[in-house]
């Protein structure tokens, strides 16, 4: 990128309403002579995005200008001197927040977002994670199932749920206290 990183040229936009599939699709692109150099680099963004509601991936992407084609097996790509490697890629999902990431992260290190990717990186915003909101809603149905029942215990029988093992729990402590 030009200008040590702070502006990207663009090389071309789509239309989500477009590519909206479950099938991927091809996309070429010629690059402009002057992107044809040893050190360009490509930046793939979705500048307005929700992890809640949006999806979005890249597969095969291929460069086929420059690149030797034995670059993944090369020394290089084997000692990690490859910018993109998997812990960046774990570290934007975690940023991200995004259901791909296999933990929280801490307050520091979502301060340190902020520097690692500054492009893109607008704050930390907390989101239910798919699991954990189903662990919510199921809490919630068991609360309201608990409820449910001793409302009709009490209709019923004019006792509290539970209340025979209470008693029986209560005078064992007392029982064993003495």
């Amino acid at each position: 990128p030009p200008s040590g990183g702070r502006t990207w040229p663009r090389l071309n936009s789509y239309e989500p309403a477009v590519y909206r599939s479950e099938k991927f699709f091809k996309v070429q692109e010629e690059l402009p002579p002057a992107a044809c150099t040893n050190a360009t680099r490509f930046r793939f963004i979705q500048p307005i995005y929700e992890s809640a509601r949006d999806n979005w991936a890249l597969d095969n992407v291929k460069v086929h200008r420059y690149l030797p084609p034995d670059w993944s097996s090369s020394a290089a790509f084997a000692a990690g001197s490859v910018p993109a490697s998997a812990k960046d890629t774990q570290d934007a999902q975690c940023c991200g927040d995004t259901d791909w990431c296999n933990r929280r992260l801490t307050r520091a290190e979502t301060a340190a977002c902020r520097d690692q990717f500054p492009e893109w990186y607008s704050g930390s915003r907390y989101l239910l994670r798919l699991c954990e909101l189903f662990v919510c809603v199921t809490a919630l149905v068991s609360l309201i199932k608990a409820a449910y029942v001793a409302v009709q215990e009490w209709l019923m029988r004019s006792r509290l749920p539970f209340q025979d093992e209470l008693a029986q729990l209560h005078a064992l402590v007392f029982q064993s206290a003495l």
